[in-house]
């Protein structure tokens, strides 16, 4: 996603990321710290080697300054990762369980905390691949949108990836939704927009609104 907000109601890469910053972190403190006290909520005592949990922001500023080492999580660990990658490939109408800041959180850690994190080459290209094997059932998902769907299913989507398709799809069933109330008035209909759509498209074959939604895509990406 770029920089900025093409659309009222589009995030930034950047705010999307900010949402992330609360997401708890477990650290291992190479310093004393007094509890404290933020707004969003007190962060407890941190001893020296004892382990704690913080939000992911402040470990981050801690592990800047050398004040601790950021314990990395389960899911991002080389072997768990490579599973995830498998079960993606494996499975080509649905997503993986990860973390709703997966892609936020693993990028802060790769860029702060790459000496806490063992084959972090190889982790950093088994996440790249299941950003492609995302992205690409997206895409599928993306060109199933026709005039019968009224929602779509998008279980276990990640934040930024949400981010990246919300407003595209959600004008792609307005539309829709806007040519059944046209079709409908000029023949003599009630005028209500979509009627008795009940199917909502997983990740899966092209439907009828493929070349429209590919063409939203295409003016999205070169507003960016």
């Amino acid at each position: 996603m770029g920089s900025r907000a093409s659309e009222a109601g589009s995030l930034r890469a950047s705010e999307v990321a900010y949402f992330a910053g609360e997401t708890a972190i477990q650290i291992v403190p190479r310093i004393k710290l007094d509890v404290l006290q933020f707004i969003c909520g007190d962060v407890p005592e941190l001893k020296p080697n004892f382990p704690a949990e913080v939000p992911l922001w402040l470990a981050v500023f801690l592990r800047k300054r050398d004040k601790c080492r950021i314990v990395v999580p389960a899911w991002l660990e080389a072997e768990n990762l490579a599973g995830t990658l498998d079960d993606e490939k494996r499975h080509q109408d649905r997503f993986a369980q990860l973390p709703y800041h997966y892609v936020e959180i693993a990028k802060e850690l790769l860029t702060h905390a790459s000496e806490d994190i063992v084959d972090i080459h190889q982790i950093r290209n088994v996440l790249a691949d299941i950003e492609d094997h995302r992205r690409a059932k997206v895409e599928r998902g993306l060109r199933n949108i026709d005039a019968d769907t009224s929602i779509v299913r998008v279980s276990n989507l990640g934040a930024m990836e949400l981010n990246r398709i919300r407003l595209v799809a959600a004008r792609a069933l307005n539309d829709f939704r806007t040519l059944d109330v046209h079709a409908a008035s000029g023949s003599g209909g009630s005028g209500i927009g979509v009627t008795g759509a009940t199917r909502a498209p997983t990740m899966g074959t092209v439907g009828a609104g493929g070349e429209r939604l590919e063409a939203a895509l295409r003016r999205r990406d070169r507003m960016r």
